[in-house]
């Protein structure tokens, strides 16, 4: 399955072009080669979980990975909105060299704390409602 993802999506044109002509990824090569080795890492912990190593247990057992599992839908949510809020802010660049991963560290703290918001005030609140019933 991971093999036929990877397959699809290196097959995908740079900068796709959606039904309303729009592109969608821009076409940043960085963006193709990070989405592929993020799955490629994704299927081995999945194989590692599968054939029952022990690493996976101390790697899924962490306590950061714990928590971004709890607010994993409003990191959902919410990366993508205040990603592209700060890509057009024009922040001063960190790293001229590798925009993916300035992007990444002007975004990173932003998009944690507004998830961590979100989680606590509005989606724990409606877990906590539905489960009273």
């Amino acid at each position: 399955m991971a093999l036929l993802a990877w397959f699809i999506h290196i097959t995908q044109p740079i900068g796709a072009v959606n039904v309303e002509g729009l592109t969608y990824w821009g076409g940043h090569w960085s963006l193709f080669i990070w989405h592929s080795l993020f799955c490629l890492c994704i299927a081995l912990v999945v194989l590692a979980a599968a054939l029952g190593l022990g690493v996976t247990d101390r790697l899924l057992a962490n306590r950061v990975i714990m928590y971004l599992g709890i607010i994993s839908y409003s990191l959902y949510l919410w990366h993508f909105p205040l990603v592209k809020w700060l890509h057009q802010a024009k922040l001063p660049v960190l790293l001229p060299d590798a925009p993916l991963l300035n992007g990444l560290l002007w975004a990173a703290l932003p998009v944690l704390l507004v998830s961590s918001l979100s989680y606590w005030v509005v989606e724990r609140p409606f877990l906590r409602l539905r489960h009273s019933r």
